[in-house]
């Protein structure tokens, strides 16, 4: 979890054993980790595109526990927002981003 999200404490403050077992989970934030989130959405959005901030409102998750090898997780939100910063190729301070964006190019 820690890989995905930087308020995990405050999430794990949201979740209840009770609302697990009953499979449905309510949590007002989560601010996910932007490295993360620009790995997964690397195919998406245009190659310059840093994300520097993620926040999801309003996410409610539901678990059936009857078809747990199945699709028995729904993820849903009201809100998603994204700070994205645009990237120039030939800034020295961008030399991190660039180098992250190749390894996730060839992977």
């Amino acid at each position: 979890v820690r890989h995905y999200v930087e308020n995990v404490d405050d999430v794990l403050a949201q979740l209840s054993i009770s609302s697990l077992l009953f499979g449905s989970v309510r949590l007002e934030e989560v601010r996910l980790v932007p490295e993360a989130i620009q790995d997964i959405l690397f195919s998406y959005i245009f190659f310059a595109c840093q994300i520097t901030r993620t926040t999801v409102g309003g996410l409610d998750v539901g678990i059936d526990w009857l078809s747990i090898a199945t699709s028995s997780v729904q993820v849903r939100a009201k809100t998603l927002e994204l700070d994205l910063l645009l990237q120039d190729a030939r800034d020295p301070h961008a030399k991190a981003f660039w180098d992250a964006q190749r390894l996730r190019h060839k992977a």
